[in-house]
């Protein structure tokens, strides 16, 4: 998939979301614009309503938050009962 991405003329590559929906919404559907699932998500539900997602997720990623030692943002999750 790379080499196509980087060989192709014009090219495929955009500046950032904004720029990727733009083009996915002038090229009639002869431009598919890869991007986070929050965002596909999110623009999908904006007006005016002309985007969708296809397939499934590429893959899926966790986020953690970190803060210092003894910090008041800091508590201990009870896993099991789902209470923070």
């Amino acid at each position: 998939m790379w080499a196509f991405m980087d060989t192709t003329e014009p090219s495929v590559f955009v500046a950032g979301n904004e720029e990727g929906v733009n083009r996915v919404r002038a090229e009639n559907g002869k431009y598919a614009f890869l991007a986070e699932s929050t965002t596909i998500d999110y623009t999908n539900q904006q007006l005016p309503c002309d985007t969708m997602k296809i397939g499934s997720n590429l893959d899926s990623k966790g986020y953690g938050v970190a803060t210092p030692l003894g910090s008041d943002l800091r508590c201990v999750a009870d896993y099991d009962s789902g209470q923070v």
